[in-house]
């Protein structure tokens, strides 16, 4: 029994030390945040290194990529090429020029990765840090110091280091530190007149307009209108100081923002008010963008593509459905962020104490809401810009433990070390669960005269395919066949920035004619033909004498 007591008194001396250097930290506003950023930027690398720089999977990250590999480059787009129709790919744009459909914000994060260290995986990196430090920025002027660091070390945890956002080209930390620079400088502007402030504002606003732009707006819109109405609140000579020190510096940041996004749009479409991903939508998707909008007929793509865009689309009007989806996004958000999940249950009991947090709970529901009217499948980096404000729920749920379960004692210190214990214990299982089923195969050494086979790992048989030709002498034309039973989610032709100075290009089959132009305008490459099956992959050389009889 002693024995015991001993042993509880040293956890507990070791407990209360513990929080007491935590607290030390968190009052420490800049050291908090520069420790925020630095876990941020290390946790997920040294994880992201140990295992394996991360090999793109989804159709979105060869889109990013692209982007980078365009950036790098020192342009904002690629001409067409002569062959682009056995180019074309999933969210990636040809007519008018060829580059990817989505806002510049995680292809220039990438392409900072490359030009820095070597690789665009550390872009990611890169942004995991510094939405981490703006998350804990952002939350200092929301809630108390500690429990501003708790949360943000449990967003580190949970979505920071083996997460997709973390781990894959992807992305979702740029629109989350938009978000956050956006919300931070709002409440420091509105408690606290400064033209830092607004200029911080602004930057976040600009984050989001090239990352996230139509959930960015959404997200923003509450906080725009509650600006307006503080400015003119006090009467007009108050106002004029107002705008002279929020509003013109929100100006003079976001003027040049908005010409970079009208020249970057000129570039790719040749239209300065027309979004790239407007131009694609119209070129490949039959169902509209939003609900509302009447869909259309295509005018490019090859039936597999056709086939994959018809299957994203979700145009459902029925009035049940308008009810459900909210509240469907809103569970798949909180279960996504995982301790935000203990949150929710405490949001009406916060929102009617607080109305900060009830105009945070208002804005989340504004962005629902936009959300609702997308006509497609959702994935929870739609809802990147409400991350700092879905942690604030998380860190002010755990600040009022306190007062539901009595103040003092060791129990509602415990709470919220029961809370980080438990995510750190899901976090853990799931890193071993990547670990177990996410290894990349290795090519093999050599390759028959009839071919080789692979068994399916999807992209992961794509890189090993990929590397193998990589390794060997000259350069290649890849010629991609799929079979029926194939998914329309596993895309094999990707290409770069500059197609032709690629060691290995991509291309679709499409048909005799067609595949004869365009082996005669690679006629020094050697041809290799892929027939990619739901459970193998068969790569196989095209005879010399056969490619020289087809390119003629």
């Amino acid at each position: 029994m002693t024995k015991w007591k001993n042993s509880r008194g040293h956890v507990q001396r070791i407990h209360r030390l513990l929080v007491k250097t935590f607290d030390r930290v968190a009052a420490h506003t800049a050291a908090a945040v520069l420790l925020c950023g630095l876990l941020g930027f290390l946790a997920p690398m040294a994880y992201g290194l140990f295992r394996g720089r991360p090999i793109p999977r989804v159709h979105d990250e060869f889109s990013y990529l692209l982007a980078a590999d365009t950036f790098c480059r020192g342009r904002a787009a690629n001409p067409t090429h002569p062959m682009w129709r056995h180019f074309e790919s999933p969210h990636i744009l040809q007519i008018p020029t060829y580059m990817s459909k989505y806002p510049p914000g995680q292809g220039l994060v990438l392409a900072a990765g490359k030009h820095i260290f070597g690789h665009p995986c550390y872009g990611i990196w890169m942004s995991v840090g510094f939405a981490a430090a703006v998350v804990c920025w952002m939350l200092q002027a929301w809630t108390r110091p500690r429990w501003a660091l708790l949360a943000t070390l449990l967003m580190i945890l949970w979505i920071g280091v083996q997460g997709h956002w973390a781990q894959t080209y992807w992305g979702g930390f740029v629109a989350a530190a938009g978000g956050a620079l956006f919300l931070g400088g709002f409440r420091r502007a509105v408690v606290q007149t400064s033209v830092v402030h607004a200029v911080l504002m602004a930057t976040g606003l600009a984050v989001m307009a090239i990352s996230r732009p139509y959930e960015g707006a959404a997200f923003a819109l509450p906080a725009m209108v509650a600006f307006a109405v503080w400015i003119f609140r006090d009467g007009t000579s108050d106002a004029l100081r107002k705008v002279l020190m929020v509003v013109v510096p929100l100006v003079l940041v976001g003027g040049p923002s908005v010409a970079a996004m009208l020249w970057y749009n000129h570039e790719i479409t040749g239209c300065s008010h027309r979004l790239p991903y407007q131009i694609h939508q119209e070129q490949y998707f039959r169902a509209p963008l939003l609900l509302f909008q009447a869909p259309h007929e295509p005018t490019l793509g090859h039936d597999r593509l056709r086939q994959f865009y018809d299957d994203q689309a979700q145009v459902d009007l029925s009035l049940g459905r308008l009810l459900a989806l909210p509240f469907h996004r809103m569970i798949r958000q909180a279960c996504f962020f995982f301790p935000v999940c203990i949150a929710v249950v405490f949001i009406p009991l916060l929102c009617a104490t607080d109305r900060w947090l009830w105009f945070a709970a208002f804005t989340w529901l504004i962005l629902l809401g936009a959300q609702t009217l997308v006509a497609f499948n959702y994935y929870p980096h739609y809802a990147a810009p409400i991350t700092c404000l879905l942690y604030l729920f998380c860190a002010e749920a755990l600040r009022r433990v306190r007062t539901l379960v009595g103040r003092g004692g060791l129990v509602p210190r415990f709470r919220a070390t029961y809370v980080v214990a438990i995510v750190l214990v899901a976090a853990m299982v799931d890193l071993g669960d990547d670990f177990r089923h996410r290894r990349e195969p290795s090519p093999p050494d050599e390759i028959s005269a009839g071919g080789a086979l692979w068994h399916s790992g999807h992209f992961l048989t794509r890189e090993a395919v990929r590397k193998w030709l990589q390794r060997q002498p000259g350069q290649d034309l890849v010629i991609v066949q799929y079979h029926d039973d194939y998914s329309l989610h596993r895309e094999w032709v990707y290409n770069g920035a500059t197609i032709d100075e690629a060691d290995v290009v991509w291309a679709h089959d499409l048909g005799d004619e067609p595949n004869r132009r365009l082996l005669e305008y690679y006629d020094e490459r050697r041809v290799w033909r892929v027939m990619v099956r739901d459970n193998r992959v068969t790569l196989a050389e095209l005879p010399p004498e056969r490619h020289r009889g087809e390119g003629k």
